[in-house]
């Protein structure tokens, strides 16, 4: 039982080759998952109806976790689940342009156990000037955090207050309390 050598089932492991050999030749079969990238119109909607912005907390970790995705080339929920509030530094280039810098831990691809894993340069989101600077979602989402957790150690991503918020504009939007855990 269980020998790829036996006979009795000789027949039907060729017939299966077969319609897999036949399936790939007509393009399906193993292909890879992989996520279409999201286009400017398609961003430019999303912070027209209020998915991406500073208009409520939920728009505003949304447009922090998509800068680290596309800027950082976070992946993975549990890179984004890791990450670190002291594991993103607002820092200032000598030319006075302002710049976050990824200070990356070990990950699912990069565990530390080869060196050719490791990034020669640590990767930066430099700021745009414009009406979707990801250095000014960084700050707003700074600001927005209870001051007493932008330690190193505490987690990036907070979860989101419940209770409404009469004035979005001046109350701390976030809980100290990792987002994931009851949220």
């Amino acid at each position: 039982m269980g020998d790829d050598n036996d006979e009795s089932f000789h027949l039907t492991r060729e017939t299966l080759k077969a319609k897999q050999k036949l399936l790939k030749q007509k393009g399906k079969g193993n292909k890879p998952k992989r996520a279409q990238p999201l286009t400017d119109t398609e961003i430019a909607m999303l912070f027209d109806k209020n998915v991406l912005g500073d208009n409520s907390p939920k728009a505003l970790l949304n447009t922090v976790w998509l800068n680290n995705c596309v800027q950082f080339g976070l992946r993975g929920v549990s890179e984004h689940y890791s990450l670190r509030w002291g594991d993103v530094t607002l820092n200032t280039a000598s030319d006075g342009t302002k710049y976050l810098e990824l200070n990356e831990r070990q990950t699912k691809t990069r565990t530390g156990a080869n060196v050719a894993d490791v990034r020669e340069v640590s990767p930066k989101i430099y700021g745009t000037n414009g009406d979707h600077d990801p250095i000014k979602y960084y700050e707003i989402y700074k600001s927005k955090r209870p001051q007493n957790f932008c330690d190193a150690e505490d987690p990036f991503y907070l979860a989101p207050r419940t209770i409404s918020l009469a004035d979005t504009r001046s109350e701390i939007w976030f809980l100290r309390q990792k987002i994931g855990e009851d949220s």
